[in-house]
């Protein structure tokens, strides 16, 4: 009947509105979050980073049945001067969204040193990134539904986040294949020894 459709199409633009309201307030959340990026230089361990990122996710690896590895070139210093705090937001950023595309495997850490510079590796072994689509997830909101096939949570802004404290503090992300499958993002940061 008339009735029911004009329900229904009320119901429609009632939805409708509500998800532009929420996109509204996502984006609003986006823009206050790229003005508190963290900057400072502290003295840190780079195992304690490591380690701190790799506790936080273990109660979601185990559940997964995944596994998170971390290892540590020899030549990495014991101590470091650097965007501490940066480094922690965008290894977040990086384990999570590996995690989110990996069904089974790992996802692994790798830290080493390439004179002044920290180099971070998050490696997984999800389904990968085409390669036309690489630059485009540093963008906000981008999700690269539906090559994936799956459902996935967050709103497509974890990786812009990572570009933006990148960009703010130095450091470059570049992001290549893992062999035979997932994907790698490589961090370079500026560091000095202590």
């Amino acid at each position: 009947t008339d009735t029911e459709k004009q329900q229904l199409l009320q119901m429609c633009l009632t939805s409708l509105q509500n998800l532009m309201d929420y996109c509204d307030l996502m984006f609003e959340a986006s823009l206050k979050l790229d003005q508190n990026i963290p900057t400072s230089k502290t003295c840190f361990q780079p195992i304690d980073l490591v380690r701190k990122v790799a506790d936080m996710f273990q109660p979601a690896i185990q559940q997964r049945e995944l596994n998170l590895l971390y290892t540590l070139d020899d030549d990495v210093p014991d101590q470091l001067v650097g965007p501490y705090q940066a480094l922690y937001r965008v290894l977040i950023n990086l384990v999570d969204n590996g995690l989110k595309f990996t069904s089974s495997g790992h996802v692994h850490i790798h830290v080493g040193c390439r004179g002044d510079w920290l180099c971070i590796d998050v490696c997984d072994t999800g389904k990968g990134i085409p390669p036309k689509r690489r630059q485009d997830v540093f963008e906000k909101f981008c999700k690269l539904m539906p090559q994936y096939h799956k459902k996935t949570e967050g709103f497509g802004l974890g990786l812009h986040f990572v570009a933006t404290i990148c960009a703010a503090n130095n450091m470059a992300v570049t992001i290549r294949d893992n062999t035979p499958s997932g994907t790698i993002f490589h961090i370079e940061c500026p560091v000095a020894q202590v």
